[in-house]
């Protein structure tokens, strides 16, 4: 079956009832996915392709993670398709131009900051194709664009993807979690009516007709990669890199908000970025060894100075700091933005002053990675992690579950993923000593372990705190 017929002057979309579902859906948002195979891709063409031609002048988006899979995929098919309703492609835009006036443009994000290429963009409805492999701050600030100011034209966000992937446990969460209670949903924040469309391989009678073999041939693969690709099971999915993360509070790394103690070591710890986020964290640690992260800042298109002056502004009165770890890169990197050729700490460090003095990161990625995987276990005595992390640290608590293995190197995490708030994680862990293995009285102290003080001398590379406390 063809998925357009052109008959005299009439064309004959044919779709099957998993695609019509999810074109015609009157909700704000819809997903359509699960298994491989469902002819989620040929949904999103003919669903976007209806939409322009009912809304004469209207604009629609239809993503990929990279311009190449966009090329290889469903621009080669919509060259089949769009022409026979008299539409012209622009090659340089990236764009189909309709008869009526309407648009319909491809975009892509391979970058966290290649969202801000459509920064004054109005799209009516946006179509993600393989939405799992976006990272959820592409996805937010792409969808922020979707708007209307035409009249009776109400915007849509439409969605396809397989199970897994960087992008599985934000899909997961706003998708599959609440499709288990209801069909459709209310979004308890923005009010938006939600649906998530199961797709299974069975879906797609073309598929299994031409290519009667293909289930078989999956079956070669392991079983959760099975069940996730060929019954599109969303709750088998593996991949997740730090598989020991625990967000359940009182069980987990996450502790009730508080207030941090006087007479306790703090730090702090930056992933600069201009275009992608920055993301700095503050860290408590306790002479038992325990580190508390109570504050996160996560920005975007900040100077050097601005970025600076922005941290300032967190660190109240008393509260004093042994240094901040960043990047060893940002030493010799300079910002365009800030003109004169100066290299990145060093306008930072102009505003920072002494209040807070820089000092580069230890940026090895793999041992990185494994030292936070251990601050993930739990200590003696409470049970609790090494590490907690107050609520208030909302995109570092995301980033955890997000993070997956890359492919072709499995000790690293996916570059894909949205990964800024790890990052200066891993600088501030790995910026002090091993963990403790023994439970501590409240008349003794981890710090010279922690921090690397020289023992039997007055040399050390950080002040000692005054006073007790932070168990």
């Amino acid at each position: 079956m063809k998925p357009v017929e052109i008959i005299g002057e009439e064309a004959r979309i044919n779709i099957y009832p998993k695609q019509e579902a999810f074109i015609t859906s009157e909700c704000d948002e819809a997903l359509y996915g699960g298994a491989v195979g469902g002819g989620k891709s040929y949904a999103v063409m003919l669903g976007c392709l209806k939409r322009r031609l009912e809304n004469p002048g209207s604009h629609g988006m239809i993503f990929r993670r990279t311009f190449p899979e966009l090329e290889n995929s469903i621009i080669k098919e919509t060259r089949n398709i769009y022409p026979l309703f008299g539409a012209q492609y622009n090659s340089s835009k990236h764009q189909w131009k309709f008869p009526n006036g309407s648009l319909i443009t491809f975009g892509f994000c391979e970058k966290d900051g290649d969202v801000y290429k459509y920064l004054s963009v109005e799209a009516h409805d946006m179509w993600f194709d393989e939405a799992t492999t976006f990272t959820a701050f592409q996805f937010q600030y792409l969808t922020s664009r979707c708007r209307s100011s035409i009249p009776g034209l109400r915007p849509i966000v439409r969605l396809t993807s397989n199970p897994g992937n960087v992008g599985h446990a934000w899909v997961y969460d706003r998708f599959i979690k609440p499709s288990q209670v209801s069909t459709k949903w209310e979004e308890a924040r923005t009010k938006k009516t939600m649906t998530f469309i199961p797709a299974r391989l069975q879906d797609n009678p073309s598929l299994m007709e031409n290519d009667p073999n293909y289930l078989m041939r999956l079956k070669d693969l392991p079983e959760k990669k099975y069940l996730a690709l060929a019954e599109g099971r969303w709750d088998v999915f593996e991949g997740t890199y730090f598989e020991n993360f625990d967000p359940r509070p009182g069980h987990g790394v996450l502790w009730n908000i508080r207030k941090p103690d006087t007479f306790t070591m703090k730090f702090l710890s930056m992933d600069w970025g201009y275009s992608d986020p920055a993301c700095i964290l503050w860290y408590e640690v306790t002479p038992m060894g325990r580190i508390y992260i109570y504050r996160e800042l996560y920005t975007t298109r900040r100077s050097p100075k601005e970025l600076a002056a922005d941290i300032l502004a967190l660190c109240p009165e008393g509260e004093e700091y042994m240094h901040l770890v960043a990047s060893p890169e940002i030493w010799g990197k300079t910002a365009d933005m800030e003109g004169g050729g100066q290299p990145i700490a060093e306008s930072m460090q102009e505003i920072l002053k002494n209040k807070i003095i820089m000092k580069k990161a230890n940026n090895a990625r793999v041992p990185g990675w494994l030292k936070v995987r251990e601050f993930l276990f739990k200590a003696p005595g409470d049970g609790l992690p090494w590490l907690q992390i107050s609520p208030n640290c909302t995109n570092l608590i995301l980033e955890f579950p997000a993070a997956v293995h890359d492919d072709r190197k499995v000790e690293d995490i996916d570059p894909n993923c949205s990964d800024h708030c790890l990052e200066s994680l891993r600088y501030g862990l790995v910026s002090i000593g091993d963990i403790p293995q023994n439970i501590l009285t409240p008349y003794e102290s981890n710090y010279d372990r922690i921090f690397q003080i020289r023992r039997g001398t007055t040399e050390s590379q950080v002040p000692l705190p005054k006073g007790r406390g932070g168990y």
